[in-house]
């Protein structure tokens, strides 16, 4: 995966030979104020920084770009088996914050600080529940719709191969009902069910 994640960046025009963590270079060279701009070639700006239930953006720091960055890469590799002939992905939570820096889209279509937002420090993460050590709190977790007959998960459930490859685990799917949540955390495949490594309970 992460040759055809290169050869995405290198046809954007991202230079990722500077002598930094690889996906620190990566973030360093995405236009995190273009809400357009792909982070992968599914996914924008936007998808990652929207704080949907409050109607705003987060602007991210340095390390939240980093964990973003990760995650879309290993999602990539997920996503450029299941696109054929699954209905497209909608995310429903990415990045939630603990101390929001908000921002908003100006005139001119480009993602800016926006000081006088009253949601600026607020806690994002705990207003819609999450828990206390989330990864989505530094960007290292996406949540992505899965309803009615549960494409996504049926998909996962018959190719976790693809979970170990991309080092991604996947939320058990009796605990999350209608929705996937990946994550790029890390723990331990040891004493989990045999063809279960990568899935957690939470």
């Amino acid at each position: 995966m992460k040759k055809i994640f290169l050869l995405f960046l290198l046809l954007n025009g991202i230079n990722i030979f500077a002598q930094e963590d690889f996906y620190t270079r990566v973030a360093r060279q995405i236009d995190w104020n273009n809400p357009n701009a792909r982070i992968n070639p599914y996914m924008t700006v936007a998808d990652a920084l929207l704080l949907r239930e409050w109607g705003i953006y987060h602007i991210p720091n340095d390390n939240e770009k980093r964990n973003i960055m990760c995650l879309a890469d290993r999602l990539g590799g997920v996503l450029n088996v299941y696109v054929y002939g699954n209905p497209p992905i909608v995310i429903s939570s990415w990045i939630r914050p603990t101390s929001v820096n908000a921002g908003r889209i100006d005139g001119n279509g480009r993602l800016i600080r926006d000081p006088s937002s009253r949601y600026n420090g607020m806690n994002y993460n705990a207003s819609v529940g999450g828990a206390s050590r989330s990864l989505h709190i530094s960007g290292l977790a996406i949540d992505i719709v899965d309803r009615g007959n549960r494409p996504l998960t049926n998909f996962l459930l018959r190719n976790q191969s693809l979970l170990e490859r991309q080092l991604l685990w996947m939320e058990d799917e009796n605990s999350a009902t209608t929705w996937v949540h990946f994550d790029a955390g890390e723990r331990s495949t040891s004493g989990r069910p045999r063809g279960r490594e990568r899935i957690f309970r939470p």
